[in-house]
């Protein structure tokens, strides 16, 4: 959500993300009454037109947490709909995307595009929706004089234990199959990319897995045909949900049972996902597919991730329940290592070696692997390219410098038993992102929550 967050951090987000090759921020709104929704508008749009004008953008996401399309919203779309540093769809009309449809009917959702005289390019995520991960006949009779793209949130992961998602991690089934039901009726698809999603407050205790989500939904995407017209990625700025890749800073959430295992200003760094990123980004928008992904600089460029929690822990006062519990989802992840690399174009002679030293020889420019790990164990990974200085493995933290180190390696070892709910089952590493344009190609944008 829009929330609190100085301008200096803001600009700084706003930097970051243009330096990772983002096109812009989706700015995920809830309630947008509070004075420092405007003013976090106000500075980031200025900012955004006055030093990446035609280069990076914002545009609204409409999180409804009052009841109904309130004229607060109204108020605040029509003041920065027209700004030079919105974001407008293939049509030149400004995009708006939402969270979910809050129950509301085909007419609530007319009436308020409305207002707006048909300036409006409309991409919501309305999955939560009886047909839409079907594309059924009745949902497009219902909806589709609405829309003019979709966007899917929940197929992002698999399920924390029923319900939506995809199969198993990095699945895409689902996106081709409303990918194919807006394309057959001239609409376009945003789909979402994400590592993981852990929440374990407001109310909520969930894992969805996460593992090797990320990178294997990343080939999935660029393997499409047709290729999605956007991507958004989820999240920035996310901590509560756990799958941020930006910088969590101090001021912008202050509930307490979410700063139990994302201290604001104190949260695990998950950059070390971002150069995988760019690469990720440089080939969608080349129309390329994952075997083709280049490290933005040329060197090789990786990440190692895994989840601190040791499957077979056990927690004090789990049968309170609640928050002290096990989180749902929990049992549908392994006790392993995770990591992925993009390897510079033309490579040979990588080797991969691990526990008992075993090679394997690579000359794809993208791998993704995944070990077993226990408790106690020491856990590490070389890559090394023949003629040329080994790439070392060393006990870090997970953010990396390419001309030294491509993995921060790690010690796995089940945590002490604690009394409370800080347990934290997700794993170490998750980014966001937002759009990029390109060609034909629009863009991949992350959800931004100021």
């Amino acid at each position: 959500m829009v929330g609190s967050v100085t301008e200096a951090h803001a600009h700084q987000d706003i930097d970051d993300a243009v330096a990772m090759g983002l096109d812009g921020f989706v700015l995920n709104t809830g309630d947008p009454k509070p004075y420092y929704v405007k003013n976090n508008f106000d500075y980031m749009f200025n900012y955004t037109r006055d030093k990446y004008g035609g280069k990076f953008w914002l545009f609204l996401s409409i999180d409804i947490q009052t009841p109904g399309l309130t004229n607060e919203y109204t108020d605040i779309f029509r003041e920065f709909k027209d700004h030079d540093a919105y974001y407008k769809g293939p049509n030149g009309r400004s995009f708006l995307s939402t969270f979910d449809s809050k129950a509301l009917t085909n007419v609530h959702w007319q009436s308020f595009l409305n207002k707006f005289a048909n300036s409006t390019y409309f991409v919501p995520d309305f999955d939560d929706t009886l047909g839409y991960y079907e594309a059924s006949i009745g949902w497009w009779k219902y909806w589709g004089s609405i829309v003019d793209g979709l966007f899917s949130w929940e197929s992002a992961w698999p399920p924390a234990v029923s319900g939506l998602g995809g199969a198993y991690p990095g699945d895409i089934g689902l996106d081709k199959i409303v990918q194919d039901g807006a394309t057959a009726r001239g609409k376009t698809y945003m789909i979402a990319l994400s590592p993981l999603q852990y929440k374990n407050s407001y109310g909520n205790n969930y894992y969805r897995p996460g593992d090797l989500n990320l990178p294997r939904r990343m080939a999935g995407i660029l393997g499409m045909s047709p290729s999605p017209d956007f991507v958004e990625i989820i999240t920035w700025n996310d901590g509560p949900e756990s799958h941020y890749i930006g910088t969590i800073w101090p001021e912008p959430n202050d509930n307490k049972q979410a700063a139990v295992y994302t201290p604001p200003g104190l949260a695990a760094p998950h950059t070390a996902w971002q150069p995988l990123i760019t690469s990720f980004i440089n080939a969608f928008k080349s129309n390329l597919s994952a075997t083709a992904m280049t490290p933005a600089t040329g060197d090789a460029v990786g990440a190692l991730w895994y989840k601190p929690i040791m499957q077979n822990t056990k927690c004090a006062n789990e049968s309170l329940g609640g928050f002290y519990a096990k989180p749902a989802g929990f049992n549908k992840t392994t006790d392993q290592l995770n990591w992925a690399i993009v390897l510079p174009p033309g490579a040979e002679g990588y080797t991969r070696r691990h526990g008992i030293r075993k090679k394997y020889d690579h000359r794809k420019f993208v791998a993704t692997y995944s070990t077993l790990i226990k408790p106690f164990s020491k856990a590490c990974l070389v890559i090394s390219l023949t003629h040329s200085p080994a790439l070392r493995a060393h006990r870090a933290d997970l953010t990396m410098s390419p001309t030294q180190e491509l993995f921060g390696g790690a010690i796995a070892q089940e945590p002490e038993v604690e009394t409370d709910q800080s347990k934290r089952t997700s794993e170490s590493v998750a980014p966001v992102s937002s759009r990029t344009t390109a060609n034909a190609k629009t863009s991949t944008t992350p959800q931004h929550q100021p």
